[in-house]
């Protein structure tokens, strides 16, 4: 025997923590739920941790700081989304504005068919038709079976309405005005995608309500019913004055 080693003189009872000590716990249900509820009684409490202000703060609290947080961070994501052009036109109108940047604007037609190039300049719905089926197609107001038809659509759509509100027009008349610019069509294109629908379609109520408005006064300015025939007999008794 080992002179460093106690003698154990009693081999068959097992000590708090000996080696037969976690088989005891395995074989033995109720001693098992014992040893964990008395684990469980003594176990470290959380610590709250003051701070020189004098305020605690306790585990619940900075789970609910947590949670705050992000709570926040969902809220400024769900703006920046409300804050621009709705679905994926905002970022299509951006992705065009880089195509023509890239690759060339043009005038007078979707794409320019001479360059012999995969990705050839396009004017501003062309480009838009790059970015959404991925190369020039013929007609792409017209490509219904395309998967980015509807991405097509939602973005064309989008920048008409910034134009109607912004400068009385829409993409192809803007796209070939006289004096039109690269410069000002990727800037066009920028501005709308951050700018939301609900705006844009506020906007095109006031100056629909505005035309009414201006077509109503012009119909009555106009000479109708007696007024209108005094005006003619008045002018027809003139001539025959001597």
């Amino acid at each position: 025997m080992n002179p460093t080693h106690e003698p154990d003189h009693n081999p068959a009872q097992s000590r708090a923590f000996g080696e037969n000590f976690l088989a005891d716990l395995f074989t033995d249900t109720g001693r098992f739920r014992a040893w964990v509820a008395s684990a469980i009684g003594t176990a470290a409490q959380p610590v709250n941790v003051a701070d020189e202000s004098g305020y605690v703060v306790t585990e619940s609290g900075l789970r609910a700081i947590g949670d705050a947080g992000r709570e926040r961070d969902a809220d400024i994501a769900r703006q920046d989304a409300v804050d621009e052009a709705p679905g994926t036109a905002a970022q299509v109108l951006r992705d065009a504005a880089l195509y023509l940047e890239r690759h060339g604007w043009i005038k007078g037609a979707y794409y320019d068919s001479t360059s012999g190039s995969f990705t050839p300049p396009a004017c501003l719905v062309g480009a838009i038709g790059m970015v959404c089926y991925g190369g020039p197609v013929d007609a792409p107001a017209q490509h219904f079976d395309d998967p980015g038809f509807l991405d097509f659509e939602e973005a064309v759509l989008h920048l008409d309405r910034y134009l109607l509100v912004e400068d009385g027009s829409e993409s192809y008349e803007f796209n070939d005005a006289r004096g039109r610019t690269l410069a000002q069509v990727t800037d066009v294109l920028r501005k709308a995608a951050a700018r939301p629908a609900e705006e844009l379609i506020d906007a095109i109520r006031v100056i629909d309500a505005r035309n009414a408005e201006m077509a109503t006064l012009a119909e009555l300015l106009n000479p109708c019913g007696i007024w209108g025939e005094s005006a003619g007999s008045g002018a027809g008794d003139g001539g025959d004055v001597e």
